[in-house]
């Protein structure tokens, strides 16, 4: 296993190839680190050396025109951009080839700088204080609150908060210092190779696809940042990757991974060792991480007591989801009650072992990929418990239904929907009252979400109607992760949806709530590589993200036995509109055989079909309750805040209208503008041989203030690339997503438009259901679809979570029955607008001129493709 596992990995780095968008000549300037030093408090750098001056300067115009420069850090090499520029940064993912909805660290040079990024109310934790204090600069980075009207979106990854740090190396700090702005650097490789420790691996790897290197020397860690949050509710600190932070002569305290969670016999080989090394080391002080009491567990935490009794050291036991052992020799600055108050949490989750006591927990974390992105640790003990509750249990179902059931735990408004066979419960209108538990009510709350919807406040095995944007997903996530904290282990649920992006945003949902519970997610889908996969399905994920087809070619070709859906509790399935037609009746018959009879199933979607009330109207099975059904009781399908329009026109002139709509778009959604103009900004501006500054040319004069967040739905792939051909030509930032995009492209689209990179999306009905983008301020329908249906999931991409917005309809002279059926179904009429001719016909030329080159560039690819398809 372990040599098909090295291959494997062998392959993916030498197929990755990072897009080359640009090729410079890279050039690697020499900076000496000796040469420069910080003065204590001081934000500028003191320079001796002529060459590294210049070589800093240079470099600091290179990044000020919006381009990667390579540097050391004191751990790798990274790659760096204008934190604070998306059009920067969004060279560092190109240039990389890095997915582009993962998170980036901030550098700063000064801790004046670190409060210019920060929220202007934020007050920094005690915590943080003290650590910035002993290891600011230097290989900690720390989580902070996102300030979204400073850091771009494509930063954080559409995060609530940012990664930053401020680095020890010389050259680094003094980089980000000269250039007077934050940096965001990841390592400076191409995505999926090692990362680099010396100027050369940079320019063997990047050459050409980077333009400045600054050799500094060999970095001295050779190892990512440690990174720590200490943003959570219980005021803990929590180590979400661990790396080798180098500790200043006056910090006693030492960190000891002694293995994964997932594998305690690991931990159990070399604890006995970890011991005597502690003893030989004349340890004043142990604080080790608790772990679950099962198997190896259960002796690893016997043992731990027993050396508390025999050696009369100070054991501490922390819930949480590591097993660490912590030290310390003679106490300095830093005293054991400085570290118990900083840290210092609640009697029932911080405890003090006697030889005859030692506390467990049921641990569901299993922390296999410590990346930024997931957060580590959390409380999972008594989770979703009443106060004082504590009862045995075989793990079967039904024992569990009385603490931990949906039907207990969540109660209903009855003056909200419509009920079938309901217990009896009384209204609740905050997530508290409904039962959600304490870890899960704080990951609401990092969500701005901190009252339930209707759909939220309702859930058995059931059906749930609801209007887009409603919050559909949380209603069937809480459910999920409340009860997984019970049964960590396995396959605990899984979520079927019709799309892969959808699949997608589902799991990042689910890592957010699931965050504290350390939950586990695996996304399923087709387009990406089945054996990396089937390892995340060997590793039994807690949760399932998948579609259909995909998870069905999976249980087929497994036969090592690895992993099953035998354990599964919940199933979902999301747009079951969608899910519950012939298309994926084959692959959802082979799901259902495979899948425990003894389960909740859920079924959501916004709109109610035939299949669905056949389903909700069948009789109970034997021994089960009938479906609890959730019915949105308003009569139209769309919400109050979306305003719904359409627009006569003819078929063949609809881009001149379009481009006009874009370029004036209503007046409702002018203030919804997010996405950044073209950056201009650059250390000194370039001048003509007068020494004036140089005009910009014409088309740039002319070029068009960019759309607020815009979605242009059409009904085929070939329309979509056509249109943002046109768009582009139009200079309207645009990108695509359609079937015919490979997974990683239609990834980074979503990604683009989601962190303000580009304004508009233009779309096939794959973008339809479910996705959840902030702030998008228009919908428009470049063609009728074909079911009335699908206008409804296509106009809920706008007016979400009771905000506003506007949907627009190109009808054309061929759409008339189609605008009656959709009217009919959401019933609601859709207002015409008229736009000004003699304004639209101002541009004709412009547009004329675009529609030809992007028809001549679908031509040229369709040609392209056919030509690769003969060859092959």
């Amino acid at each position: 296993m372990q040599v098909a596992m090295i291959a494997y990995a062998k392959r993916i780095i030498s197929t990755q190839s990072p897009a080359m968008a640009t090729q410079f000549t890279t050039q690697v300037l020499l900076c000496d680190s000796s040469a420069i030093t910080f003065d204590s408090g001081a934000d500028y750098p003191q320079i001796t050396s002529a060459y590294t001056k210049d070589s800093l300067n240079k470099a600091a115009q290179h990044l000020h025109s919006l381009q990667c420069v390579a540097f050391p850090t004191e751990t790798v090499y990274g790659l760096g951009a204008l934190a604070l520029d998306a059009a920067a940064t969004s060279k560092i993912f190109s240039t990389k080839g890095r997915p582009a909805d993962n998170p980036l660290i901030v550098h700063v040079s000064s801790f004046t700088m670190l409060r210019s990024i920060l929220p202007k109310d934020y007050v920094l934790p005690e915590s943080y204080e003290v650590l910035m204090k002993h290891f600011w600069p230097g290989a900690l980075t720390l989580l902070f609150p996102r300030d979204p009207t400073r850091v771009p979106g494509i930063i954080t990854a559409g995060q609530p908060t940012v990664a930053v740090r401020m680095p020890s190396h010389p050259v680094a700090r003094a980089l980000i210092a000269i250039a007077d702005a934050p940096i965001a650097a990841p390592s400076a490789n191409s995505s999926g190779k090692p990362s680099p420790t010396r100027a050369e691996h940079v320019r063997r790897d990047l050459d050409g696809r980077v333009g400045l290197i600054l050799d500094g020397g060999a970095c001295g860690v050779g190892l990512e940042s440690t990174v720590i949050d200490g943003l959570n509710d219980d005021g803990n600190i929590r180590v979400l990757r661990p790396a080798s932070l180098a500790l200043p002569a006056s910090i006693t305290w030492r960190l000891y991974p002694l293995g994964p969670i997932s594998d305690p016999s690991i931990t159990a080989h070399r604890l006995f060792d970890g011991l005597l090394t502690l003893e030989q080391e004349g340890v004043d002080m142990i604080l080790i991480e608790e772990v679950s009491e099962v198997k190896e567990g259960l002796a690893i935490m016997n043992r731990a007591a027993q050396a508390a009794s025999v050696h009369s050291h100070s054991l501490y036991i922390s819930i949480t989801h590591n097993t660490r052992i912590m030290l310390t020799k003679k106490r300095t600055e830093t005293t054991v009650d400085d570290l118990l108050r900083q840290q210092e949490e609640p009697d029932r989750k911080r405890r003090r072992v006697t030889p005859d006591q030692v506390v467990g927990v049921d641990s569901s974390a299993e922390e296999e990929d410590p990346v930024e992105k997931r957060r580590e640790g959390g409380d999972d003990l008594e989770v979703g418990l009443v106060e004082g509750e504590a009862s045995e249990s075989d793990g079967s179902e039904e024992e569990e239904q009385p603490r931990m059931s949906p039907p207990d735990r969540f109660n209903f408004n009855r003056t909200s929907f419509k009920r079938h066979d309901l217990p009896k419960t009384f209204a609740g209108s905050s997530f508290m009252s409904i039962g959600v538990s304490a870890p899960l009510q704080a990951a609401l709350s990092s969500m701005s979400i901190r009252t339930p919807t209707e759909i939220q406040a309702a859930c058995r095995d059931c059906i749930g109607n609801a209007k887009t944007g409603s919050g559909k997903t949380v209603a069937f996530a809480i459910p999920i992760l409340q009860r997984l904290s019970a049964d960590p282990y396995g396959i605990f649920a899984l979520v079927l949806t019709p799309t892969r992006e959808l699949a997608f945003q589902i799991a990042e949902q689910f890592a957010v709530l699931g965050g504290s519970l350390n939950t586990r997610t695996a996304v399923i889908v087709g387009g990406m590589d089945m054996m990396s996969q089937a390892l995340e399905l060997g590793n039994r994920p807690h949760v399932v993200v998948a579609t259909p087809g995909r998870i069905v070619d999976h249980l087929r070709s497994s036969t090592s036995g690895e992993w099953d859906l035998s354990r599964v509790k919940f199933l979902v399935l999301d747009e079951a509109d969608r899910l519950l037609t012939p298309t994926f009746a084959p692959d959802l018959a082979h799901l259902f055989s495979a899948l425990p009879k003894e389960r909740q199933t859920c079924l959501f979607t916004a709109t109610l079909t035939p299949s669905i009330d056949a389903i909700a109207s069948a009789p109970s099975r034997p021994g089960k309750e009938k479906p609890f059904i959730h019915r949105m009781i308003a009569t139209t399908e769309t919400v109050d805040t979306l305003k719904q329009h359409y627009i006569l026109v003819p078929s063949r002139v609809r881009e001149p209208y379009l481009y006009h709509l874009l370029c004036n778009p209503p007046e409702s959604t002018i203030s919804m503008r997010r996405a950044p103009t073209e950056p201009e900004k650059h250390i000194r501006r370039t001048r003509n041989n007068n020494g004036k500054p140089k005009k910009k040319p014409a088309a740039d004069e002319d070029e068009p203030e960019q759309p607020p967040p815009t979605i242009i739905f059409c009904t085929k792939p070939k329309t979509a690339a056509y249109l943002t051909n046109l768009l582009k030509s139009l200079s309207i930032r645009s990108t695509a997503l359609h079937s015919r995009l490979t997974q990683r492209e239609r990834l980074s689209s979503l990604s683009l438009f989601r962190s303000s990179v580009i304004p508009v999306l233009v779309s096939t009905d794959v973008g339809a259901r479910g996705l959840d983008i902030d702030d998008v301020a228009m919908v428009i329908n470049w063609d009728m679809p074909n079911e009335p249906e699908e206008y409804t999931h296509r106009v809920g991409r706008t007016a979400r979570a009771g905000k506003g917005g506007i949907a627009i309809s190109f009808v054309t002279e061929k759409d008339e029955q189609r605008v009656l059926q959709i009217e009919a179904r959401i019933k609601t009429k859709l207002l015409e607008i008229v736009l000004p001719e003699s304004k639209v016909l101002e541009k004709l030329n412009v547009v004329s001129t675009a529609k030809r080159l992007a028809t001549m560039v679908s031509c040229l690819l369709t040609l392209s493709t056919m030509a690769l398809l003969t060859e092959t």
